[in-house]
């Protein structure tokens, strides 16, 4: 949530508030932070499972020795 705030805080305050008015006219405002938010976890596990690869925390096979 805290992500999520200071992203609509770099916004100026007269454009959230037209935001925020629109969609909760047509009720959107919350689903939009919930995608929003779950965007942001994906991303997170995303970044993660990429650094445990670079790290070699994830078990890979060895590669194939040539013995000619």
């Amino acid at each position: 949530w805290f992500f999520v705030k200071s992203f609509f805080e770099a916004f100026e305050l007269s454009e959230l508030e037209s935001f925020k008015s629109f969609s909760e006219q047509t009720g959107t405002f919350e689903r939009s932070l919930v995608l929003f938010k779950g965007f942001v976890l994906n991303l997170k596990k995303s970044f993660f499972s990429l650094s445990a690869w670079r790290s070699s925390i994830i078990p890979h096979p060895a590669p194939p020795v040539n013995t000619f």
